[in-house]
């Protein structure tokens, strides 16, 4: 459960402390009193009717079901109620009865044998006694087994009772205090060290989420929710079976997924989801978040929304998994889980978030809206490019070649411009200079950057390997000079010229190879440089002013190499202006 969970724009605090804590103990109690698991596993899935397979096909059905169970991990927990144990003890105490019936009808057929055979008066009567006695006790076994039936269904039976209290969902005493609530959970907590509402840790079919489940045809033909089904995966350990069919129509897929509980063999859930063939990560994701409510067997939730400031929830639209809940913000019942929930409203910023939502709880959630930012910025090129500019996505409306005004909304400014070779720059503007009437300076260095990174790192890995190349020649001279000068100083045939011209071959060597170096490390630090380059500049604050005195001076440039009619038309003409920069245009003009 969530107790105070606070962040930047949002917290969620929980009501009812007092009995959400000690609920806690009593789970925690019977989390560590027990050590079984509750074992999932998946089975292959099937190609929908009408479909052809192929290997793709083919792979799906074998590859899904394991990402899925990927995907929910194994740190999840079953809430196991009372009336799931029983289904598990009556097949239990079932199996035993019908084990020991065998057993019964097998020494009954032996008593009657002994009266086929030849045997004295007194042997008889002894071979009977035998017989007798082991029937009795077969007998009595099979009282005790329905006794013990009958006792496990009566103890079921209280525990619903006190798990319904204990949960809440005795909604006709709602005047129940506190601290009834507490002393019942109390007097109930350990009852034959055992909760009420116990936890099993959920884990896989052998420990491995990529083996699947192979049922025998015979109890495939017979049904998932067959008896004989249900003994055969059961005696392999499996509480739950996740099946599953799906179809291909061109690059998207449809999954359906059927959720059984065993040794019951019934279906607890269904669920189903359509993604493409291209993104099975994101379709995994979302079926295994609708699966995870089923296997933990979760319990409903309570949520409340309050907003602040006030004037927001006038025009405010609240969407709790894609589903709209604009009048009603409190007492707002769901399953648990994680959830998503999405905020907008008119002058305000956007808020989207996810939460977890454990069972049997009340949530209140409080929000506190950012007020949002407009403001009209102007962004100006150092040096005049043609292309487009883009912040946030929308395409900005040039004033002239250098200079764009742009309308935020927000509290963040990611930038892009594309040159007319399709050529990408990316920048962002701080948020401190993010105020209305501001103006920023960019300088974008338009490139295809992947291609820059790749030669930059084939030059690096060419610069190393003649390092490493240059270095053979180094170390045979070298090592030539060195032996050289041995046996010259050992009086050796060898004379002074000799080990004067290995020495300079070794320092020429030697040379190349620190040049090499050099050249390598320079590379390097261009490869570095050129893999840096993907992150946006940021913008700096100029003046517009600047801006376009550097344009004015572009253009007298220009006009100075053309002819005199062209001059004469360029000159003529003045680039539009927009409202809040036309004092400081006239200053310029004059």
């Amino acid at each position: 459960m969530i107790l105070g969970t606070m962040t930047r724009k949002y917290k969620v605090s929980q009501k009812n402390l007092i009995v959400s804590v000690f609920i806690f103990l009593c789970l925690f109690t019977a989390l560590s009193a027990s050590d079984s698991n509750w074992v999932i596993a998946a089975e292959k899935f099937s190609l929908a009717r009408g479909q052809k397979e192929s290997s793709v096909t083919q792979n799906i059905a074998e590859n899904l079901p394991s990402s899925i169970l990927e995907k929910l991990g194994e740190k999840q927990f079953r809430n196991v109620e009372p009336s799931e144990r029983l289904e598990r003890t009556r097949y239990k105490l079932k199996t035993e009865r019908q084990s020991l019936y065998l057993q019964l009808s097998s020494e009954y057929k032996k008593r009657d044998a002994i009266f086929l055979n030849d045997y004295s008066d007194a042997k008889l009567k002894k071979k009977l006694k035998e017989e007798d006695k082991k029937i009795k006790a077969i007998e009595d076994s099979l009282k005790e087994n329905l006794e013990s039936l009958k006792e496990e269904e009566e103890k079921a039976q209280e525990e619903s009772e006190i798990a319904a209290k204990l949960l809440g969902n005795n909604s006709s005493n709602t005047s129940e205090n506190e601290f009834s609530k507490f002393s019942g959970l109390l007097k109930n907590i350990f009852t034959d060290e055992e909760s009420v509402i116990s936890l099993e840790a959920i884990t896989f079919y052998k420990g491995d989420a990529y083996i699947l489940y192979k049922p025998s045809d015979k109890a495939l033909e017979a049904g998932y929710e067959s008896s004989l089904f249900a003994k055969e995966i059961y005696s392999a350990g499996v509480n739950t079976l996740i099946t599953g069919s799906f179809s291909v129509y061109g690059e998207y897929i449809s999954v359906s997924l059927n959720l059984y509980l065993y040794p019951q063999a019934v279906k607890i859930g269904s669920v189903m989801e359509v993604g493409s063939l291209e993104d099975l990560e994101l379709l995994t994701n979302s079926l295994a978040g609708q699966l995870i409510p089923l296997l933990t067997n979760a319990m409903p939730v309570e949520i409340s929304i309050e907003l602040l400031p006030k004037e927001a929830l006038q025009k405010c639209q609240i969407y709790i998994d894609d589903v709209l809940h604009k009048e009603q913000l409190t007492e707002i019942i769901m399953e648990s889980g994680r959830h998503t929930i999405q905020i907008s409203s008119e002058e305000y910023e956007s808020l989207s978030f996810n939460e977890y939502f454990d069972g049997n709880g009340k949530y209140k959630i409080e929000i506190d809206l950012e007020e949002r930012k407009e403001a009209s910025i102007q962004i100006g090129l150092i040096k005049p490019i043609i292309g487009d500019l883009f912040i946030n996505g929308q395409k900005s409306l040039p004033v002239s070649q250098q200079r764009y005004i742009v309308q935020l909304n927000g509290s963040h400014a990611l930038g892009e411009f594309i040159n007319a070779e399709d050529e990408t720059a990316f920048f962002y503007i701080p948020e401190k200079l993010l105020t209305d009437g501001n103006k920023v300076k960019i300088k974008p260095k338009a490139m295809d950057r992947g291609k820059n990174i790749d030669t930059r790192r084939k030059w690096m890995y060419a610069s190393y390997s003649l390092l490493m190349v240059s270095l053979i020649p180094y170390f045979y001279t070298y090592g030539n000079y060195l032996n050289r000068v041995k046996l010259y100083n050992d009086y050796e045939a060898i004379t002074y010229e000799e080990a004067i011209k290995w020495q300079k071959a070794s320092n020429i060597c030697r040379g190349i190879s620190v040049a090499c170096g050099v050249l390598w490390g320079v590379e390097l630090v261009r490869y570095f440089l050129a893999a840096n380059s993907v992150l946006p500049q940021k913008a700096k604050s100029g003046d517009i002013i600047e801006i376009l005195l550097e344009e004015s001076e572009d253009s007298d440039v220009q006009g100075s190499e053309e002819t005199g009619a062209t001059e004469t038309e360029e000159t003529s003409e003045v680039p539009e202006v927009p409202e809040g920069v036309e004092d400081q245009t006239s200053k310029l003009t004059d």
